[in-house]
C-alpha cells in the first residue's frame, strides 16, 4: 500500500478477476452515478461486526468520508460457480482509497480494515477461478490448515480435542451442505463441503502436533 501512487486501491489475487458488470459499477461509483452502492458504518471486519453492520444501511453517493467496498465475490470449484453453502455473494472488502486501508498482519485469509464508511457494491462480481482439479484444492487446504494451526496454537497451546478434530468438521459439513443449501451445487458441491470439512479436521490435529511438540521442546 505504501508504493501506491493512486487515490484507491484494488487488491487481487493471481486467480481473481472482475466480471464486466463490476468493473462498470466501480467506474459509476468513482463517478458518483446512480445508487450503486449501500453504504454503512465501518467496524473492525469480524463476523460479529459484519452482523450488526447489516442493521444500519443508508443508500448514498459518494461522501467525503467513503472509504472502500466489498465486492461480491463468485467462487468456482472444478469449474463450476458454487452458488450456496455460504460462497455467495462471500463479500470480500478489495476497493478501497490508499489513505484509509491497511492490511491485517496474518498467516492465511488476510483481510483489509479500513477507517471510514464502507459500502457493498451490488452488481457484477469478483471471479474466483478457485481449484480447478481437486490436487489443486488438496494442496491449498493442507497449507491453509498447516498455517490456521499455527494462528491457533499462537493463542495458547491445545489439547487433542474430538470436539475439534472430529465433532466440528461433522457440524461444518452438515450446516453448510444441508442447512446452507449446498447440495444445491450438484456433485462438486458435495465434494467442496466435504474436503472442507477434511481442512477443518486438519487445522486442529495440526494445532494440536504442534502444541505437543513445542510442550516436548521446552521441558
Amino acid at each position: 500500500i505504501d508504493r501506491a501512487t493512486g487515490d484507491w486501491i484494488l487488491s487481487l489475487d493471481a486467480d481473481e478477476e472482475l466480471d464486466s458488470e463490476l468493473q462498470q459499477a466501480l467506474h459509476d461509483t468513482l463517478e458518483g452515478v446512480g445508487r450503486v452502492f449501500e453504504l454503512h458504518d465501518a467496524h473492525p471486519l469480524t463476523i460479529d461486526a459484519a452482523k450488526a453492520d447489516l442493521a444500519y444501511h443508508i443508500g448514498g453517493q459518494l461522501t467525503a468520508d467513503f472509504a472502500g467496498l466489498r465486492l461480491p465475490r463468485k467462487n468456482e470449484f472444478l469449474g463450476r460457480w458454487m452458488k450456496h453453502g455460504g460462497f455467495w455473494p462471500d463479500p470480500k472488502l478489495r476497493f478501497f482509497r490508499r489513505t484509509a486501508g491497511k492490511f491485517e498482519n496474518r498467516a492465511v485469509h488476510e483481510d483489509v480494515q479500513v477507517k471510514g464508511t464502507i459500502g457493498h457494491i451490488r452488481y457484477g462480481a469478483l471471479v474466483h477461478h478457485s481449484y480447478p482439479t481437486l490436487s489443486d484444492y488438496v494442496e491449498h487446504m493442507n497449507r491453509y490448515s498447516s498455517l490456521g494451526a499455527e494462528m491457533v496454537v499462537a493463542k495458547g497451546k491445545l489439547r487433542f480435542s474430538f470436539i475439534n478434530i472430529v465433532l466440528r468438521p461433522v457440524f461444518t459439513f452438515i450446516y453448510n451442505y444441508f442447512f446452507r443449501l449446498g447440495f444445491l451445487d450438484g456433485r462438486e458441491g458435495l465434494l467442496l463441503h466435504l474436503y472442507h470439512a477434511v481442512y477443518v479436521s486438519w487445522k486442529y490435529a495440526k494445532a494440536w502436533e504442534l502444541s505437543r511438540t513445542k510442550t516436548t521442546l521446552s521441558s
